[in-house]
């Protein structure tokens, strides 16, 4: 694999051009740094769409599955396929597992939006597509090339009990194992996603301030991830649980907020939750 990606850099007036070189690991972990931003087109910019190297060919597919799951931009299908071809002919088992993250992601993304289902429930769910699922993670979590990224197979895992199976009772130690190697790892994005979902139990047990302390834990490793959407994602939490304490003089301008943030972000999913939020609709019931 390449040492570096070659980029060239036009002057302003656009006579002049210069050809850059920057390390590719530098260049993947730059992009994965926009990308959470909301900076999508800046990230793909470090990513050469001609490269042939399976890391930033990965990245690539990373970045445009992201970008689809937040705005519903098409395209991720085809980086995805790519990707796998790339990482195939690398014959590099870290990266295989990588890609094999990205595409059990994928495939629970589309699996919690399928026409005909709802969240915490098989009802309506293709059984053989389930069951392939849990496969792969399976597969994920018997041979991580690390302790970081078996926390990413549990958790996984976990939003499957949760969102696919409805077995809500097995996920939170899913979570649990999830959470001090997802923190020793220094992964602060997985850490917010392991609190939000623990957060999401200890409020359906009416644990409020447990609940109030993983949301806002999850806020901070959502900002420390560098993911305005993350933060996003959680203040609207924060605002229904000050709507349920009975602030509604401080949930509705919140969610306001956080609808105008998201319209801001291109983030339409997040934008028509915040509305319905301010209309009254509460966010938790609907939650993965």
């Amino acid at each position: 694999m390449d040492k570096k990606v070659v980029m060239a850099v036009v002057d302003e007036d656009g006579m002049g051009v210069e050809l850059v070189e920057i390390p590719v690991d530098a260049a993947v972990s730059a992009a994965g740094r926009l990308a959470r931003a909301g900076e999508s087109d800046a990230a793909l910019a470090l990513l050469p769409a001609d490269s042939r190297d399976a890391r930033v060919i990965l990245a690539r597919a990373q970045v445009e599955t992201g970008r689809g799951y937040s705005t519903g931009a098409p395209g991720a299908r085809a980086g995805l396929l790519r990707a796998h071809a790339a990482v195939a002919r690398a014959e590099d088992p870290v990266l295989a597992w990588d890609v094999g993250l990205l595409q059990v992601r994928a495939d629970l993304h589309n699996a919690l939006f399928t026409p005909g289902t709802r969240l915490g429930s098989d009802e309506g769910r293709d059984s053989a597509t389930v069951k392939q699922l849990r496969e792969a993670i399976d597969h994920l979590r018997s041979n991580p090339p690390d302790e970081g990224r078996r926390a990413w197979a549990d958790f996984i895992l976990g939003t499957v009990f949760d969102n696919l199976y409805g077995v809500r009772d097995v996920a939170p130690a899913l979570y649990r194992s999830a959470l001090a190697p997802a923190l020793a790892a220094g992964d602060d994005y997985l850490v917010y996603e392991v609190l939000r979902h623990l957060g999401d139990h200890s409020h359906d047990r009416g644990e409020m301030d447990a609940a109030r302390e993983q949301w806002e834990a999850s806020a901070f490793h959502a900002a420390r991830s560098g993911s305005a959407l993350a933060v996003l994602n959680q203040l609207i939490l924060l605002a229904q649980l000050a709507r349920e304490r009975g602030d509604e003089a401080g949930a509705r301008p919140l969610g306001s907020e956080v609808g105008r943030w998201a319209e801001g972000l291109g983030a339409t999913r997040l934008h028509s939750q915040a509305a319905a939020f301010t209309a009254g609709a509460d966010p938790t019931r609907d939650d993965g």
